[in-house]
């Protein structure tokens, strides 16, 4: 199943270091440095966040949780948050 990810871009550094501190507030680890590709895009109405291209964060009721995708990169960091 394909589906279309709407308005997706790259974010600027500045953008990159605020998304940063959203999970990491979160879940007190670093999953990605300024450095790193941060791109954002919508599906329907949710907003997905790619690191190096991958969907690794979205926002759910105004917060950043893991996508599935997220869960298995992060597997070893993400058992500490269940």
């Amino acid at each position: 199943m394909d589906f279309k990810i709407k308005n997706r871009h790259r974010l600027k550094k500045k953008e990159v270091r605020e998304i940063i501190e959203k999970p990491k507030s979160n879940f007190n680890s670093n999953f990605f440095d300024d450095n790193s590709v941060v791109e954002i895009g919508f599906y329907e109405n949710t907003q997905f966040v790619f690191i190096e291209y991958k969907p690794y964060f979205m926002f759910y009721n105004d917060r950043i949780v893991f996508t599935l995708s997220g869960l298995y990169k992060f597997k070893e960091l993400s058992t500490v948050f269940y």
